[in-house]
């Protein structure tokens, strides 16, 4: 099956990716993302890359490095009150969310999260 793009969706999908991904190859022009992230993108990660783990919530971000980690781990903090701390998965590193914080990421997303995806916050 052949898809066509208009020329404008084009465009518009080289806007997005010339403002996040990094000339090389690599995401973030984060200040500009962190303006615009809301507790529906908060949802929107976690049913993506969110995982439960008995009462834990991790967010898979082993595709960033420590620096970035960290970075996202302060944004957490900073913007919703989410505290998180870096996690080994084998050689890299991902998110997981404190026990203290679980009911404040419950009550930021879950008003946002489809039904199929509610087993991915703990009771």
């Amino acid at each position: 099956m052949l898809l066509l793009f208009a020329p404008s969706l084009i465009r518009s999908f080289l806007v997005i990716e010339n403002t996040f991904i990094h000339s090389t190859g690599r995401l973030f022009r984060f200040a500009l993302l962190a303006k615009q992230f809301s507790e529906l993108s908060l949802a929107v990660w976690l049913m993506d890359d969110g995982a439960v783990d008995r009462k834990q919530v991790r967010l898979n971000t082993q595709s960033f490095s420590l620096a970035e980690n960290e970075t996202l781990s302060s944004f957490l903090r900073a913007k919703f009150g989410i505290e998180t701390r870096l996690n080994r998965d084998k050689d890299r590193c991902r998110l997981r969310v404190v026990d203290a914080s679980i009911k404040r990421l419950r009550d930021l997303v879950g008003p946002y999260l489809i039904p199929s995806m509610l087993y991915k916050l703990p009771l």
